[in-house]
């Protein structure tokens, strides 16, 4: 699998382009809490409408702008990797066409013609949705890892002293799924 990723040299200005887009919708996924709690706390005081108040209705605006932009984001990034992983799958088509062009009719008898279709059709797809979800997952979980764990000392230290402890146990399950799946 990894030395099938050397394809993807041609989209790496575009790869560059969604980090820079998953990193920042993982900081404003990880802000949202915090300013949507403003929002929830302005309601009871609404009647009263003083300038402090303002200042917090103000916050709730900056706070829908932030969903909005999460949105956009996500738009974004769900459009690039779809583009670069099937741009991907284009490359390993064309490379898996140009080996069976070249393979001797005893090759043929021997791997089947049924054998190469569903190689050039389900493999690659599958090659396309691995690709599409290492690129999201790849910017996003360590940032949402460590502003998780930020966000959690911030509200209450035990509980980031259980989520630090079961991160071992998440850590080797994702691995060895990950080592499967690769």
């Amino acid at each position: 699998m990894f030395k099938l990723w050397k394809n993807l040299k041609p989209y790496t200005v575009l790869l560059i382009i969604s980090a820079v887009f998953i990193i920042s919708k993982s900081f404003a996924d990880l802000l949202i809490p915090d300013l949507l709690k403003e929002v929830v706390n302005l309601i009871p005081r609404l009647p009263n409408i003083d300038p402090p108040i303002a200042d917090m209705i103000a916050k709730g605006v900056i706070a829908m702008l932030a969903v909005f932009g999460v949105v956009v984001a996500e738009i974004i990034i769900s459009y690039l990797s779809s583009y670069i992983a099937f741009g991907f799958g284009k490359t390993l088509r064309q490379k898996l066409f140009e080996k069976v062009q070249n393979l001797s009719q005893t090759d043929f008898e021997k791997i089947g013609t049924s054998s190469l279709i569903t190689r050039t059709t389900s493999d690659i797809n599958q090659m396309q949705q691995v690709t599409m979800m290492i690129i999201r997952m790849m910017f996003s979980a360590p940032i949402m890892l460590i502003g998780g764990a930020i966000m959690a000392f911030r509200l209450d230290v035990q509980i980031t002293f259980v989520i630090l402890g079961a991160l071992p146990i998440l850590v080797a399950m994702i691995s060895f799924v990950g080592i499967k799946v690769v």
